[in-house]
């Protein structure tokens, strides 16, 4: 079998046979190479599996990743079925629970089907749409890329039923966002065309002047390209601390640490060595967890055996800042005790030349480890390269890029091994139908 860095590494894939199990995985984890593969092979074998991915929702992250629908429509594309796959995702759509994992999918499908008239597809999505109960949390954003004139004609009696003006308010912002590309884009929008868009929609223009006049009132407080990064003080991050609203959710507050200079964060280790509150300890080590704590790391390492699985997650980010010999010889042993996305975590700052088989065995099929720990070892194998550079990783890389299940943590994989010069000319071809393909990333030159 060719090697990742050989030319020929995806052409041997493609030329093999491959057996449906295989073919799930690369489904599941959104890789280009299953549209490609049935370029030159029957989809047949393989039905099973794309139909399960025509009705259910294979994405990892929904919040960050983006549809898998554009992907799902080149298999699809390619099956020789189309027409079966297509009124499969129709069919299951129209009965499926508005609360189903599946929904977002499910519609994002329906609408790309629609964009291309396949019959029934429009009437269905805005069928469906519209016998959902309103909520005040409904998104609307692709429909009008589908039928402009239904989509508004929808959104204005949705919206009008809503009971809260504030679900009213949010519901219209978040058609003007998709419609003038974001809120944070507006300062180059000219603000009479949001208004002229939404002329033929009584009921819809206060809300929409609501959103025009604040962001009059953004423009004139300060134009958006001179806005200074948000920092946090030493006064700022202890008055968190005693925020019941902040400190609830630890992982938020490494956001903190990495808005902190150097001064201020010294001052709050040295305030952290006298702590001894278990409700203030927990939230200083979350903003240890996104600055390194400079004090040394045995104050930190003390409360690894919390019971609190998310608590410990927090203070292993924290120790995975500081480099010692002693936090490598614990990673070792963590690995050996199957606590494979702790150790891995570590080794950011611990990475040893030696230590390479280990993050390619960690993020290998072979140990049966679930999708969120192989999630987590990916994104450590890619901080600990963002951190260290150091090309005896990209092996690593490689092996994030074959297995992790999230499309973001693989295009960051394609961007770091391109940083190297390490990223072959295979991976841009195959990226070019990934399911979270980002084109500034897959369009550089490669090697």
């Amino acid at each position: 079998m060719a090697q990742h860095t050989d030319p020929s590494y995806l052409d041997e894939i493609l030329d093999s046979s491959v057996a449906p199990e295989k073919y799930r995985e690369w489904l599941k984890n959104g890789l280009g190479r299953a549209v490609l593969y049935l370029e030159l092979h029957d989809a047949g074998p393989y039905r099973v599996q794309i139909e399960y991915a025509c009705v259910n929702s294979l994405v990892y992250d929904g919040q960050c990743e983006p549809s898998r629908a554009r992907f799902l429509m080149e298999i699809l594309d390619r099956s020789g079925e189309f027409n079966h796959y297509a009124d499969l995702i129709l069919k299951t759509y129209q009965s499926a629970s508005p609360e189903s994992d599946a929904m977002w999918e499910l519609e994002s499908s329906t609408v790309a089907l629609a964009k291309r008239v396949y019959p029934g597809a429009e009437d269905i999505l805005f069928e469906v749409l519209d016998r959902a109960p309103v909520n005040g949390k409904e998104y609307y954003s692709n429909i009008f890329d589908v039928n402009s004139g239904r989509a508004f004609d929808l959104l204005s009696r949705r919206i009008m039923l809503m009971p809260d003006e504030q679900d009213r308010l949010d519901s219209v912002e978040r058609v003007v966002d998709h419609l003038f590309e974001g809120e944070r884009r507006y300062h180059g929008v000219n603000l009479e065309a949001i208004e002229t868009t939404f002329s033929n929609h009584l009921s819809l223009l206060p809300y929409v002047r609501q959103i025009v006049l604040k962001v009059k009132e953004r423009r004139e407080d300060r134009p958006e390209s001179t806005r200074p990064r948000r920092t946090y003080t030493y006064e700022g991050a202890k008055a968190t601390m005693n925020d019941p609203r902040v400190t609830r959710g630890l992982l938020g507050l490494r956001g903190y640490g990495r808005r902190m200079d150097k001064d201020s964060i010294l001052a709050l280790a040295r305030d952290f060595q006298q702590e001894t509150r278990p409700e203030i300890i927990r939230p200083y080590i979350g903003i240890f967890a996104g600055a390194r704590y400079p004090l040394g790391h045995k104050r930190i390492l003390q409360h690894l055996q919390d019971e609190d699985a998310d608590f410990r997650r927090i203070v292993i980010l924290a120790l995975s800042l500081i480099r010692h010999p002693s936090l490598h010889k614990l990673s070792m042993q963590l690995y050996s005790e199957g606590r494979y996305a702790e150790a891995i975590s570590l080794l950011e700052s611990n990475f040893q030349p030696a230590d390479v088989g280990l993050l390619v065995n960690a993020m290998s099929s072979d140990l049966s480890i679930p999708d969120w720990q192989l999630h987590q070892i990916g994104n450590s194998i890619i901080d600990g390269h963002k951190l260290l550079k150091s090309p005896f990783m990209v092996p690593a890389l490689f092996a994030v890029y074959e297995h992790t299940p999230c499309s973001v943590c693989r295009g960051w994989t394609a961007e770091q091994l391109l940083s190297q010069n390490s990223m072959p000319n295979w991976m841009r071809v195959e990226g070019e139908h990934d399911s979270g393909r980002e084109d500034h990333i897959w369009n550089k030159p490669a090697k």
